[in-house]
């Protein structure tokens, strides 16, 4: 999986830019791939906007989680959070730690050994976000490359593309359990 880091112009006079982050994953134009038995019902008429996000967590879920939380929760301009961040991972490696939470805008970060769990810090988990896990390696490597990216001076033509590690076959691909009683179950 690849991530694409970016800036773009934040106002109207072309003076400030703001660094921006998504996946290199499919898009989800064709809502019809959607792979979730408890959508099933929603393909055979017009989605909601509820459905709609719900697929988008599914179908790219690095860019929904991973991506979204680096440019949310740790903007361009305050490089300490991710420096923060990065302690926090270094604690869970030499073993000082065995797990880390930590609130920041857009999500809940909770760190483990081997994996780091998101879950949307206003609406909790819910239909449209569940919650979602990548490795802790992924993380690493993409907050080392965002810390870069944000440290170069801001200039519009600005982009990086990093290579996440594969991601280890413990954490199922799409990590984001079945709907049951209105609540995601991890697996």
């Amino acid at each position: 999986m690849k991530l694409r880091y970016y800036m773009i112009w934040c106002n109207s006079d072309k003076t400030s830019t703001l660094a921006m982050a998504t996946s290199l994953e499919p898009s989800c134009e064709d809502w019809s791939r959607a792979s979730s038995a408890d959508c099933a019902v929603a393909e055979q008429r017009e989605l909601t906007n509820s459905e709609m996000a719900r697929q988008e967590a599914l179908i790219r879920p690095y860019n929904t989680y991973l991506a979204l939380a680096m440019q949310w929760d740790f903007p361009g301009h305050d490089p300490d959070d991710v420096d923060i961040a990065l302690e926090y991972v270094a604690k869970l490696e030499r073993g000082e730690a065995d797990d880390e939470t930590y609130f920041y805008h857009a999500f809940i970060h909770s760190l483990s050994r081997t994996t780091v769990t998101f879950e949307n810090a206003i609406f909790s988990e819910c239909y449209e976000w569940p919650n979602w896990s990548c490795s802790l390696a992924e993380y690493k490597t993409a907050l080392e490359a965002w810390r870069v990216f944000i440290a170069q001076p801001p200039y519009i033509d600005n982009e990086m593309i990093v290579e996440l590690p594969d991601r280890p076959a413990h954490i199922a691909h799409n990590q984001i359990g079945p709907l049951f009683k209105g609540r995601h179950v991890l697996h």
